[in-house]
């Protein structure tokens, strides 16, 4: 797992800063640099107002009993959405837009939360709940009253 993260810390700025550069040769520095600020303020924008619509809809099904799974899932992935977009870049604002389409997301969260399903071995268990032990104390009782002496 470490490999991997080293490899997307290194891999990542990389080609970034390519595809900057090479973006850069054909509209323009100023133009690349309006770009990149552009998409970040668009994303912003986006990304609180999917947000705050997949918050409502975690209020609506806690609301209703139900567990908010896909939309948690939603609300971590428009988390990420959000962080690919303070990223100074290209390829991270275009991952992190592609993330804000509702339907992009869906998509994904839907095959997120079956991968999920599988890795964690979840079961549904049918028919009805086991009845707790009941124990029997049998006591007697004897009321002894208090007269002060030790």
């Amino acid at each position: 797992m470490f490999f991997y993260l080293l490899l997307l810390f290194i891999a990542v700025p990389i080609v970034e800063l390519m595809l900057l550069l090479r973006i850069g040769r054909v509209i323009g520095a100023p133009a690349t640099i309006l770009l990149v600020i552009v998409t970040g303020i668009v994303g912003a924008a986006l990304a609180r107002r999917e947000g705050v619509r997949t918050l409502r809809r975690i209020h609506e099904q806690v609301g209703r009993g139900q567990v908010p799974g896909d939309a948690m899932v939603e609300a971590v992935m428009i988390l990420m959405a959000g962080m690919m977009l303070l990223t100074p870049g290209v390829m991270t604002d275009a991952l992190g837009l592609a993330l804000l389409v509702r339907p992009i997301r869906r998509r994904i969260a839907a095959s997120t939360l079956a991968h999920l399903r599988r890795r964690a071995g979840v079961w549904r268990v049918e028919g009805t709940t086991p009845r707790p032990r009941r124990r029997v104390v049998d006591a007697t009782v004897r009321r002894v009253e208090d007269d002060g002496n030790p």
